[in-house]
């Protein structure tokens, strides 16, 4: 069966970025050798996490390849951040994201974890977030300096929710029950 055609382009030797979209439609220009592979498969790629209660794939903007307007490397942190999580198990399943800078592009202010690079190369982690049937803004966890210290808290808050979370309870409803002045006393002071 074939799951779909995925298009590759290339825009410098060491960076592909790679969209279901057609090439027309893509922020990059000339198409790589693998143009059309027929699967992720194909690419030895995996498809990721879609089904049960476990970490989805993060999700990232294009980055500083791609964009000129970004604050800091969403891709890498993102790309840390899956290595880091992949097929983690949860109480529900989690989405999370890292957005290059304050124009959002990944959605992170709407996601379970989401993470925004700002001015001076310091990164917001939001919490709490959903974009479906309840739709809610996230909390800010906490404003860090840098990268290393937003993957550490992110990894903290989510063993929390992992520890404490109800089963099936999502973090829209987790965040609010247990209290963002918890949480942060929690995660972000270690008390």
């Amino acid at each position: 069966m074939i799951i779909g055609t995925v298009c590759c382009l290339r825009r410098s030797d060491r960076l592909r970025h790679q969209t279901t979209r057609p090439p027309s439609a893509s922020p990059t220009r000339r198409l790589c050798s693998a143009s059309r592979a027929r699967s992720h498969s194909d690419l030895g790629m995996p498809s990721g996490f879609a089904y049960g209660k476990s970490m989805r794939t993060v999700k990232t903007c294009v980055g500083q390849e791609f964009c000129r307007f970004g604050l800091g490397d969403s891709t890498r942190l993102g790309v840390e951040l899956e290595t880091r999580l992949q097929g983690m198990e949860s109480p529900a399943k989690m989405k999370l994201s890292v957005s290059r800078c304050p124009r959002n592009c990944a959605e992170s202010y709407v996601k379970d974890v989401g993470i925004v690079a700002i001015e001076g190369g310091r990164w917001e982690i939001y919490i709490g977030g959903a974009a479906g049937a309840h739709v809610r803004k996230g909390d800010v966890l906490a404003t860090v300096d840098d990268a290393e210290t937003a993957r550490q808290l992110t990894a903290r808050f989510i063993q929390y929710y992992r520890e404490n979370a109800n089963w099936l309870e999502l973090t829209y409803a987790f965040v609010p029950r247990i209290g963002l002045d918890r949480l942060k006393a929690v995660v972000v002071e270690d008390s």
